[in-house]
Order: structure tokens, then C-alpha cells, then sequence
């Protein structure tokens, strides 16, 4: 991997973590379209709808951590719920990353649209 290739995702990642972050929209609307549209922009070489699809669910990953951590100070921070909800989200998550192999990357791409 070259220095431009670095440089371009470290620029995509830290301008989607921060929007992330500030307004709570999550990073995947910012970071998912940037990946695929960015690096050919650039000269840097194109990554697949699966590449961009692993690296938007990292980021969303750490971003809800960082959140996570930071709520549970707040006395609205409810610990049941979020027990109730990682549950379906653990399953869900691993459900989708189970079948992502039997869908195409046009697929991929207009479940991200939606």
C-alpha cells in the first residue's frame, strides 16, 4: 500500500468520524460512498462494495463504543436496554455478515441507498 492510498482513508476516516460524531448521523452515509467514490478520484485504486461495507461497520463499531462509554455517565443511560438491543444486533450483525456472500455488489450498494 502506498503513501497516497494511506493518506486518502486516514482523510476519509477521520472526515467521517467526525461527522459522526458531531451530529450523530453515523459514519457509514459519509465513509460508505466515500470509499467507493474517493480513491478512483484520486489515482488511488478502487476498493469493492464488500471492502467499503467491512471498513463502514469497523467504524461504526468503534463509534458506538467511544458513545457507549461515554453515555453510561448520564443517569438516562439505561444498561437493560441495551442488553435487550445487543442481543438482535449481535444476531442480526452476524446474520448479515453470514450472507453477504450470496449477494452481489449492486445489491449491496441499493441496501446502503435505502
Amino acid at each position: 500500500m502506498d503513501i497516497s492510498t494511506v493518506i486518502m482513508m486516514l482523510l476519509i476516516g477521520v472526515f467521517g468520524g467526525f461527522i459522526s460524531g458531531l451530529v450523530g448521523i453515523g459514519g457509514s452515509i459519509i465513509i460508505y460512498p466515500a470509499i467507493l467514490l474517493l480513491p478512483p478520484l484520486f489515482g488511488v485504486p478502487a476498493y469493492s462494495a464488500y471492502i467499503a461495507s467491512g471498513l463502514t461497520s469497523s467504524q461504526v463499531f468503534f463509534s458506538t463504543l467511544t458513545g457507549s462509554l461515554k453515555a453510561r455517565k448520564k443517569t438516562e443511560f439505561s444498561p437493560p436496554l441495551v442488553i435487550y438491543m445487543s442481543g438482535g444486533m449481535i444476531t442480526g450483525s452476524m446474520l448479515g455478515a453470514l450472507l453477504a456472500n450470496l449477494f452481489n455488489a449492486e445489491f449491496v450498494n441499493t441496501i446502503y441507498k435505502i
